[in-house]
């Protein structure tokens, strides 16, 4: 009997040990597709959305339109545009956006190719 309990648990013994290293190689190729998923996952963010526009027209152009193409210019330099817009008129040349208050001139110069005065 002893014999026998012996053979059976040397079987289960082997049988644990081979799932336990079929379920460690599988756990590593999970661990190396989560890591590499990590890693090229915040490139993502940075992607620049399909069929948003290159240039705006800072003239006609919604608050929501501004946020979204220019750089380092949320909603609030958004709204800030359109009002001085609405307040003073059309902007008659790119350089007279740096007259909104939160624009200055590192602002404009990321975004002079980006925007245009039509």
């Amino acid at each position: 009997m002893s014999f026998a309990f012996s053979r059976s648990s040397f079987l289960s013994s082997a049988v644990a040990t081979t799932l336990f290293s079929k379920a460690k190689s599988s756990l590593r190729v999970f661990s190396y597709a989560v890591l590499l998923i990590a890693l090229f996952l915040p490139f993502q963010a940075y992607a620049e959305p399909k069929g948003s526009p290159q240039t705006v027209n800072i003239n006609t152009a919604s608050a929501e339109k501004l946020a979204l193409v220019l750089d380092g210019v949320g909603m609030a330099k958004a709204i800030a545009i359109v009002e001085h817009r609405k307040r003073y008129g059309n902007f008659k040349q790119i350089e007279s956006v740096e007259s909104v208050k939160g624009i200055g001139s590192s602002t404009l110069e990321k975004n002079r190719s980006k925007i245009v005065i039509k």
